[in-house]
């Protein structure tokens, strides 16, 4: 039955495999698989028992305690994630158990401890998983110029862009090419990079986005002389060479450092529409959009996203109209939230083909924004929206650490978790700057 499982494993089969470990007798055999498969289907909460029985059997594998690592991490518990990795790297030392110990040394406040771990380490080992944990651990500290050719490791471990022609572009200006930016991971990630395509297309540079279909509508707006087509699309330029770049190598071929992000809002400027959602607004109140789930089917969604019964105390403000911005995800805990009534949901929000134009629209509609870290942020602060951005105690690096400003959002504040894991003193400050704005309007 063991090579059963593993062949299910191997074959993506998560589900298939769980009910074959599951026929096991009791024992270390049963907890090892069924933790390692319910790690596999996203069920951490509930790998973390049969692994760690597994683990107290059996504690001398190191696959085991990384499995365990795992849960942990996605269940927001570094210092328990943190444990369970120098375990398994004390067994075998591995560049991916390195990696993530120093980043787990970084969600407990140890970050030179976990610079330093990595700089040792790349010393004797110039693997790519090594290059780019220490590339995150550098920016989220502002150390940009180290960290961005270290950042591009990212694509000796993953598909991140396709390549778009045959020639990397250098960053430079040449008569004779024409420039497309590729864009990577997620949404947020494709509104906050193609600002870039300004700066090339106002240098006199063509230059052509590829985005995912569903972003090509609003990104179409970022400069009138840039041309904006879905992934799978191609485009001539007579007379030219198409050389390309990932959208997040662009700030490394720039120089980019925090001083130097140019502080352009909105860069955005998609067209104002109408829609039943209009309904929503209260022109004699503060209208306040709020959004607080990402997609939790993601690693990166672990800690970030907030129940929405932590934005209560906004609820209780006076002269304020809440509005949900969530679409998808998330929608489900409305109706518990304590504050249904006083959340006025939007029924046709982005129903169309084309995402966030709906959601842009209504947005520059609204007085204020409070959101969690999502796309729904980029979009807002790509607006120039005021923002007020809820943050967990050690976000991701583009946040940077210890400011409530961002220099890739003028529009934009940040309210960071002084205790991990805690919204409430998060929602308590963001509160306090809504009634002040409520106030105001009143005044």
């Amino acid at each position: 039955m063991a090579s059963t499982f593993f062949t299910l494993f191997q074959a993506g089969d998560f589900q298939a495999a769980l009910r074959v470990a599951e026929a096991y007798p009791p024992g270390h055999r049963r907890d090892r698989d069924i933790g390692t498969a319910l790690l596999a289907l996203r069920r951490a909460s509930e790998a973390v028992s049969p692994l760690r029985r597994a683990v107290d059997a059996d504690p001398t594998q190191p696959e085991i305690w990384r499995n365990l690592g795992m849960a942990e991490e996605h269940m927001d518990r570094p210092a328990a994630a943190l444990e369970a990795f120098e375990t398994a790297a004390g067994l075998s030392p591995q560049p991916r158990l390195t990696s993530a110990i120093a980043r787990n040394l970084r969600q407990i406040g140890r970050v030179a401890e976990g610079e330093a771990l990595l700089w040792t380490a790349l010393a004797g080992d110039n693997t790519a998983v090594l290059r780019f944990q220490l590339a995150q651990i550098l920016l989220a500290q502002g150390k940009w110029r180290e960290a961005w050719p270290l950042y591009e490791a990212r694509h000796e471990m993953d598909s991140y862009a396709v390549p778009a022609s045959e020639t990397k572009w250098d960053g430079k200006p040449h008569a004779n090419q024409a420039v497309v930016l590729v864009a990577e991971q997620g949404a947020g990630d494709a509104i906050q990079f193609c600002r870039f395509a300004r700066d090339i297309a106002a240098a006199g540079q063509p230059v052509i986005l590829k985005v995912p279909k569903r972003l090509v509508a609003l990104l179409s707006t970022v400069h009138e002389n840039a041309v904006v087509i879905p992934h799978d699309s191609t485009i001539n330029t007579p007379g030219r060479t198409q050389v390309w770049a990932p959208m997040m190598t662009v700030p490394g071929l720039f120089d980019l450092t925090p001083r130097t992000v140019p502080r352009i809002a909105p860069y955005l400027t998609p067209p104002r529409r109408s829609g039943q959602w209009a309904a929503c607004l209260n022109q004699g109140a503060l209208n306040v959009g709020l959004a607080w789930q990402g997609n939790p089917e993601g690693a990166i969604d672990t800690g970030r996203s907030i129940p929405l019964a932590a934005f209560a105390p906004l609820a209780a403000v006076e002269g304020v109209n809440l509005i949900s911005l969530q679409v998808g995800h998330g929608t489900d805990q409305i109706a518990a939230s304590g504050f249904a009534d006083r959340l006025a949901v939007p029924h046709d929000l982005d129903t169309g083909p084309d995402a966030f134009l709906d959601t842009a629209a209504l947005m520059q509609r609204l007085d204020l924004v409070v959101t969690s870290d999502t796309a729904i942020a980029h979009l807002a602060g790509a607006l120039g929206r005021p923002t007020c951005l809820a943050l967990r105690k050690y976000p991701e690096w583009r946040w940077l650490q210890d400011r409530d400003d961002s220099p890739w959002y003028p529009s934009m504040r940040l309210f960071r978790q002084r205790i991990r894991g805690n919204w409430d003193g998060v929602m308590t400050r963001i509160a306090a700057e809504v009634s002040r704005l409520a106030a105001s309007r009143s005044a």
